[in-house]
């Protein structure tokens, strides 16, 4: 029965040793699948770096510089890359200018060849979020294009500043059609083509909304670019040429505010659901 016993017990014994190694090993193979998924971050950020970096060059290949279009291309890409990496604000770009552009790209090349693989992983997160997107890439547009829209902001809307203006002083019908004409062409040429510019964000960007909020995105842009078409027609209005129409400048204007108040809120709610830093 000793016998047996010793037996018995140098059998445990080697279970519970296989049992440890076991689990030793799953530890490690965990421990090395992490490592693993850090290293492919890393790479994959590096990659997203020298896709920009191909692009900086294919866009200033023609002219030496980027041309409008391509510049809001490449700047959402940079500043999303940029935000994710929570890297320097101060190379945030901003405004078309090739000089700054070439050295914030170079600077932002440097931040993600500094980062560790913890770091990368944490970036390649941040840079799916539907928060950092929206961030980075959509709300300088969607609030211009709301400031815009509101008629009772006197910096950046149109026919406020036009009232202002003509209310102050007499001017001339010739004056008077010439500044219609031209709010009337910064509406179109500045405003409502920054509701395309949204549009196509949202597009290039859609795997990291819901259904529902690119719809909520759509709506509010409806409403937005609603009013502003309202509010040309009642610049149309003041025109030496106008002939009046069924809805006097007193039912636009209240359908103007509707509109603008109602897509404002949708925004903000969207902003709030998002957990936006506004």
């Amino acid at each position: 029965m000793k016998h047996l016993k010793k037996i018995s017990v140098a059998f445990l014994a080697l279970v519970l040793s296989v049992t440890l190694m076991a689990c030793g090993s799953n530890e490690a193979k965990e421990e090395n699948k992490s490592k693993d998924t850090e290293a492919a971050a890393k790479l994959e950020i590096k990659e997203k770096m020298d896709e920009l970096e191909k692009k900086y060059k294919e866009y200033n290949k023609a002219y030496g510089y980027m041309t409008p279009e391509d510049f809001k291309d490449y700047k959402s890409d940079f500043n999303l890359l940029l935000l994710s990496l929570e890297g320097d604000n101060d190379i945030s770009i901003d405004t078309n200018n090739t000089n700054d552009v070439s050295t914030y790209t170079k600077k932002l090349k440097k931040e993600v060849n500094s980062l560790t693989t913890q770091e990368a992983e944490k970036a390649k997160k941040r840079m799916v979020n539907s928060a950092i997107v929206y961030q980075s890439t959509l709300i300088e547009n969607v609030h211009f294009l709301m400031q815009s829209t509101d008629v009772t902001d006197n910096t950046y809307n149109e026919l406020n500043t036009f009232v202002t203006i003509n209310s102050a002083k007499d001017q001339t019908n010739d004056k008077i059609d010439k500044q219609v004409d031209d709010a009337i062409k910064s509406i179109q040429d500045h405003n409502l083509t920054r509701a395309t510019d949204i549009k196509n964000e949202v597009r290039k960007h859609s795997e990291v909304y819901t259904e529902e909020q690119i719809k909520q995105i759509d709506e509010a842009l409806n409403y937005l670019t609603t009013s502003l078409r309202e509010q040309i027609d009642i610049l149309k209005t003041f025109k030496s040429s106008y002939v009046e129409k069924d809805l006097s400048r007193d039912e636009l204007l209240d359908s103007v505010r509707e509109g603008y108040n109602t897509g404002a809120k949708m925004i903000e709610q969207l902003e709030l659901e998002l957990g936006v830093e506004v």
